[in-house]
């Protein structure tokens, strides 16, 4: 698994559909949709919240959850790119158990650029099996 950052921080307000976080060491500022936080697991912010952030290598959000609170928990699979939708919205894993097709975030979407169909590669899966972040597998 590459390298990644998880840092606890505070909410500071939730403003226009977005939620706002402290600055904290190791990551850059940043606000997250409403709508993205609460299909990675954090359900109810408030102002005030203590949360965990979890980032790859990129400060690409993976995760993020209440201080405290289990993730639901992410997956790895391992497969062969059998397709990738030109806008990066798309992509179909061949595996030993057959093809399956995952929607992918757009944030983990620019990493598709670098892999060619046909290459082995290793997705992560949030808890809605959206693809998180992608990786050649080598």
């Amino acid at each position: 698994m590459c390298p990644v950052i998880m840092a606890t921080t505070v909410v500071t307000r939730i403003q226009s559909g977005l939620i706002f976080l402290q600055p904290a060491a190791g990551l850059q500022n940043r606000a997250i949709s409403l709508k993205k936080a609460e299909r990675m697991g954090l359900e109810d912010a408030r102002a005030g919240d203590k949360v965990t952030v979890t980032v790859d290598e990129s400060n690409v959000l993976l995760d993020i959850h209440k201080t405290g609170v289990e993730p639901a928990g992410h997956s790895l699979l391992t497969g062969t790119l059998s397709y990738a939708d030109p806008f990066w919205e798309v992509v179909e894993l061949s595996t030993p158990d057959g093809t399956k097709s995952f929607a992918v975030d757009s944030m983990a979407g620019s990493k598709l650029s670098v892999l060619k169909e046909g290459s082995p590669v290793r997705l992560e899966l949030d808890e809605d099996n959206m693809v998180i972040d992608i990786h050649p597998n080598h």
